[in-house]
């Protein structure tokens, strides 16, 4: 159930029918081009009212003079083309059945884009759709936001949780409230957040409560229901925020206008690590975070949904939004955003909602946490079965050397380890195979 179908992302697939082509890159969107006649469904709560719009694009060149039609469950609204970049379409008046189906059914004059581009494409199209919405009568249409709650599991790290809980104090948005899960650290993380909770209760909102080791996702859970706030973001107990993260998510949501993830910038904390050159690759090459391949203000996929640092409404997740099955490191972040993004939720990267990762990492600690991410892959698999083929996944199998390194991989971590901690690179090509041999080791793929 959800009113948004962005027809080019993955997230669309299983809800068209006839009449589009595969997806395609325009501009900073990407749409799906259709041949004039299509079909796709929106499913919604039952017997709800409103509108349905339709973002299209249609060259000018290609418009000449044409109409386009968008009927949904029996209502239908036609339009004259106007060669705009995106042009919306409305049909108002329209009830979902008694299973929240709408069904919507977009028409325009096809054209071939040869004719038009010389660029020997002798498809027939109607132009291009970025995104197909429903807008209910009792909905805004435009989301707006001011409080936020910051929601924060810790084990045992109260020395840099005190340095966060310092940061948020600090932000430059003040209607902001933090809420501290104590994971079962059993040392004294838990008298250290009471008593900081009473030297800053008049100026600071901060709610802390304590549970019996069950690890993040479950922890996560538990404090969704001390959140007041309408937008959530959730943070590291290690992730130390500039002034102004705060803000910069919440302006984005709001420029943003609808029910979407916000994921922000997480760089080391340089002014008390030195990072080295594997801890510059891991953060930006995929291999703990993918920025490198992130464009700021731009869509993502599911799995760049960082609980590090990432915000999103609190009315889209749920009363308990982490799958439980994930006790241990890996995956449950993953996995949360793999099923808000079936459901039509956009995961959007906002470079200047920026904080500091105060967490030295070797090359052999991260090899550690490779060999848990291969084995709770396991329980990923188990529950998406078909996400063992999506390409945005480790591959399905190792490569065939790989099954001969056994005897010199403890070797070869030891000496990428020596040479990076001197702050002599390794070859990344060389890391990233030794990283990749750890998640197929946990994994037991050879």
């Amino acid at each position: 159930t959800t009113p948004f179908l962005r027809v080019g992302l993955h997230s669309a697939l299983g809800r068209l029918g006839f009449g589009w082509y595969p997806p395609h890159p325009l501009e900073e969107d990407t749409v799906r081009p259709f041949c004039g006649d299509a079909r796709c469904w929106l499913k919604v709560p039952p017997g709800s009212t409103g509108a349905v719009t339709v973002d299209l694009h249609v060259p000018p060149d290609a418009v000449r003079g044409g109409s386009a039609t968008v009927r949904a469950n029996n209502v239908e609204a036609t339009e004259k083309l106007s060669g705009t970049m995106w042009q919306t379409l409305r049909v108002e008046g329209v009830r979902a059945d008694e299973k929240g189906l709408v069904e919507v059914r977009l028409q325009a004059p096809p054209f071939r884009p040869h004719e038009v581009f010389t660029n020997w494409d002798f498809r027939e199209l109607g132009g291009a759709v970025r995104n197909v919405f429903f807008v209910a009568d009792d909905e805004p249409e435009s989301r707006s936001y001011e409080g936020v709650s910051v929601i924060i599991t810790t084990y045992k790290r109260w020395s840099i949780l005190e340095m966060t809980l310092d940061a948020l104090r600090a932000q430059d948005w003040s209607n902001l409230q933090v809420v501290v899960m104590d994971d079962g650290s059993g040392d004294e993380t838990w008298e250290n957040l009471q008593a900081y909770r009473d030297e800053h209760r008049e100026h600071f909102r901060l709610k802390i409560a304590t549970q019996e080791n069950q690890g993040q996702g479950m922890a996560r859970n538990n404090s969704l229901s001390m959140a007041n706030e309408d937008l959530v973001l959730f943070l590291g107990d290690d992730i130390i925020p500039e002034p102004d993260m705060i803000r910069a998510h919440v302006e984005r949501h709001n420029a943003i206008g609808e029910y979407s993830a916000v994921v922000g910038f997480t760089d080391w904390y340089r002014k008390e690590i030195n990072v080295t050159p594997f801890m510059e690759m891991v953060n930006v090459d995929g291999h703990q975070f993918g920025y490198s391949f992130m464009k700021d203000g731009a869509d993502q996929p599911f799995t760049c949904f960082y609980t590090s640092n990432i915000s999103i409404d609190r009315k889209i997740l749920g009363e308990k939004p982490f799958d439980p099955t994930f006790n241990s490191y890996g995956w449950e972040d993953v996995e949360l955003g793999y099923r808000l993004s079936l459901r039509g939720v956009r995961i959007i990267y906002e470079k200047a909602a920026c904080a500091g990762h105060h967490h030295m990492t070797t090359v052999k600690s991260f090899y550690r946490r490779q060999l848990q991410v291969g084995r709770t892959h396991h329980d990923l698999l188990a529950i998406h079965p078909e996400l063992l083929r999506n390409p945005y996944m480790p591959p399905e199998r190792p490569r065939k050397w790989y099954r001969f390194t056994g005897p010199f991989v403890g070797f070869m971590v030891g000496a990428a380890d020596a040479l990076d901690r001197r702050n002599i690179p390794v070859p990344k090509k060389v890391l990233h195979h030794l990283m990749m041999i750890g998640f197929f080791r946990g994994r037991a793929s050879f």
